[in-house]
């Protein structure tokens, strides 16, 4: 793997949370509405920076992808490359515009974290399953599992769970990228 890769990782990472952050400052509401990250879609104040933290972490998800040269680094090439496209799926399907849009929304939101998971159990064998690979892929079981518990309530925690997913999908990443940088070098 080039090292680029991890540099990609951080920079889709930042562009999550720099985007969600400004949505959340406009529009802090989204804290308690139990809306999740896509709330922040639908409202014309907070649509640039969730447009900005959606297309920015699937863009350098794509591009760390890239990166993935070596062959027994296919399936997370793979992985990444379709990650990206889920995003981008994920944001341009509005929850609130119809059932079926709602019904796109959520299954692209579902093959997302599936994926996400399945991506990290890879990455916990390929790096021998080193302690921070468990820990991180944990946190982000952690994060899958209270979305899904908060996923139909009308107040909960479904944006700060799904956070605490991203977090823990991306530190692994961001981990995962250097350590396999060194060991494929």
């Amino acid at each position: 793997m080039k090292p680029a890769a991890a540099r990609y990782a951080v920079y889709a990472q930042a562009c999550l949370y720099i985007g969600l952050i400004f949505c959340i400052v406009i529009r802090p509401k989204g804290l308690t509405i139990n809306g999740g990250i896509s709330y922040y879609g639908i409202y014309l104040e907070t649509i640039i920076p969730y447009v900005f933290a959606l297309l920015g972490a699937s863009f350098f998800c794509i591009k760390a992808a890239g990166q993935c040269v070596e062959s027994d680094l296919k399936p997370m090439k793979y992985s990444l490359t379709i990650v990206g496209i889920l995003v981008i799926g994920v944001m341009v399907t509005p929850d609130s515009i119809s059932v079926f849009m709602d019904d796109a929304h959520q299954a692209f939101g579902i093959a997302l974290f599936v994926l996400q998971l399945l991506l990290s159990s890879w990455l916990i064998m390929q790096l021998r399953r080193a302690a921070l690979t468990v820990v991180f892929t944990t946190v982000e079981l952690a994060g899958g599992i209270a979305s899904f518990i908060w996923l139909y309530p009308s107040h909960g925690y479904l944006l700060e769970s799904q956070v605490v997913f991203q977090a823990g999908f991306g530190a692994l990443l961001i981990y995962a990228s250097n350590r396999l940088t060194v060991t494929s070098g």
